[in-house]
């Protein structure tokens, strides 16, 4: 209960108060305002009690309450110091008073007296929603500063780096970055398997993953740029983090596959460019970390191999266009300005920081893919090294007639390949389509080592032929009548190589393919070309 003079007082206080407030609106806006034109009761009656300070620790942890305190102070504000505001419009006076009255007053106490829990980055979610409504405000002080002079002001106040400093976002980009790694890690912590297919679950705006790496490091990077992680001002680290996951799942594949399988293994010598390679290979123990019978299958191989190529896909085409949408007109405001021309840039600029990661993921699909053919040429020339050298046993006095068919060897030569291809049109529908990579360098490989065994047979033959004929003609023999067994080989050799094209051919291999070894088997003259 007041006494009769406290009431007196009190009654006298919120007339001046109302008096002051109504002296600002009557002043003409070329007439000078300044805070000092206001007692200390009215100047905290406007720029302090619209915002309840008391309030601030019973809405911490709910985003929602602390969004509509904060636009309730702008409000308030809004109508408090209006006439103060149009009166202050340059060229009438050079007072600054959003920044050197309202967030002078605002923002340091918001700092001061604000708990614990409204600044604090430990739990990600929450700190988002405190921090964004924090840029509302700010952004709502700024838009009652009447001209860009005053707008700079107050950009660069000290009141305004405090509260700005206050929020500890690099700590906030750790925990976020660590939920992103912390998948990956536990995707790639053992080699992949091909139960990880049966796990259809795939990341929203992506082609269907197989394995669970490839999936978590897709969800990761696009866990950078979603709505409720990313920040403006953490782009730059959001985007190096985007980087770093695909690098890590690059240098994953690439170190699990190891080298390619030397083709020595099949019983004949690598090119030249590739002997230094495969012998280094041999002596640190060969493979990659995918030790597993079931890592280094062919299966498992190639669906690595897909999904790189999904993977690039969809960094090259459809990632740029998520990362600009967020800077150009993201979650914490609009581009302003020009925006077309600052999304070209944007993205211009994303595209070529892109570049290099993308490289990387490139480089470890080429390595998938030579691991994948040369596993299936290692098993098309298995038989293959065997069976061409036994060409000369078949023939070399043997009395046997001259071939008229392909020996049987021939038709299986690439039968894993067959395998593999019918493999991918029950995966997909569209196998041999998707696969001509692996026709293509297949045929490649093993084209190559049938070269070289044919090579090696033709220049024994030709030795031991040049052997019997001076033989035969130190003794005085005349040459036989028939074929010799050097043309039964040659014309073998012609007939086995002439239905391997064909095969070869029948898969959609080009012409060219076995051209070197086609003219390697030519026949001579004094052989009559079979139909």
């Amino acid at each position: 209960m007041q006494t009769p003079h406290e009431y007196q007082h009190s009654y006298t206080d919120q007339k001046q108060q109302q008096q002051q407030q109504a002296s600002l609106a009557k002043k003409p806006q070329g007439a000078a305002q300044n805070m000092d034109d206001l007692d200390p009761k009215a100047k905290k009656a406007i720029l302090v009690l619209p915002l309840d300070l008391k309030e601030l620790s019973a809405v911490a942890g709910k985003a929602s309450s602390l969004d509509a305190l904060f636009q309730l102070t702008l409000q308030a504000l809004k109508t408090a110091c209006g006439p103060a505001l149009e009166a202050s419009v340059f060229p009438f006076t050079a007072f600054h008073f959003t920044a050197r009255s309202i967030a002078h007053e605002l923002l340091p106490a918001i700092v001061s007296r604000g708990s614990n829990q409204l600044f604090a980055p430990y739990i990600p979610q929450r700190f988002l929603a405190h921090y964004r409504a924090g840029r509302r405000l700010v952004s709502g002080l700024e838009a009652l500063c009447p001209d860009d002079a005053r707008a700079k002001t107050f950009a660069d106040t000290p009141a305004l780096a405090q509260f700005d400093d206050k929020w500890n976002l690099p700590v906030y980009f750790q925990l976020r970055f660590q939920e992103a790694r912390k998948a990956l890690e536990d995707a790639v912590r053992s080699p992949p398997s091909l139960t990880d297919q049966d796990n259809k679950m795939s990341p929203p705006s992506s082609s269907p993953l197989a394995l669970s790496a490839t999936r978590a490091v897709w969800t990761g990077v696009l866990r950078c740029w979603r709505e409720d992680v990313w920040v403006d001002r953490l782009t730059h680290r959001f985007f190096k983090a985007t980087l770093q996951l695909l690098k890590q799942y690059a240098s994953w594949v690439s170190l699990g596959l190891g080298p390619p399988p030397p083709l020595e293994r099949a019983g004949l010598s690598p090119p030249k460019h590739e002997r230094k390679r495969s012998t280094a290979s041999t002596q640190a123990g060969g493979g990659g970390k995918w030790s597993s019978a079931e890592a280094s299958s062919l299966r498992l191989v190639i669906a690595v191999e897909k999904d790189i190529q999904a993977l690039c896909s969809n960094v090259r085409h459809s990632l740029p266009g998520t990362i600009v949408g967020c800077v150009c007109g993201g979650h914490d405001g609009g581009a302003g300005g020009d925006a077309e021309k600052k999304r070209t840039q944007a993205t211009e600029m994303v595209t070529s920081g892109l570049s290099g990661v993308i490289g990387e993921l490139e480089r470890a699909g080429a390595r998938a893919r030579e691991v994948a053919a040369r596993r299936i040429a290692l098993a098309c020339t298995k038989n293959l090294v065997t069976e061409v050298p036994r060409i000369k046993q078949r023939y070399s006095m043997t009395g046997n007639a001259p071939p008229s068919t392909a020996l049987a060897f021939v038709q299986s030569i690439l039968t894993p390949l067959r395998e593999q291809l019918e493999d991918d049109d029950d995966d997909d529908g569209d196998g041999r389509s998707k696969s001509a990579w692996l026709v293509s360098r297949v045929a490649d490989l093993v084209t190559d080592r049938y070269r070289v065994a044919v090579s090696d047979l033709l220049a024994v033959v030709q030795k031991t032929e040049a052997i019997l004929s001076r033989l035969k003609k130190k003794k005085g023999r005349a040459k036989g009548t028939g074929m010799s067994d050097a043309d039964k080989i040659r014309l073998q050799l012609f007939l086995d190589v002439r239905r391997f094209a064909e095969d070869l051919a029948a898969l959609g291999c080009a012409d060219d393919t076995t051209k070197a070894l086609q003219d390697l088997v030519q026949l001579p003259p004094s052989i009559p070309k079979p139909p």
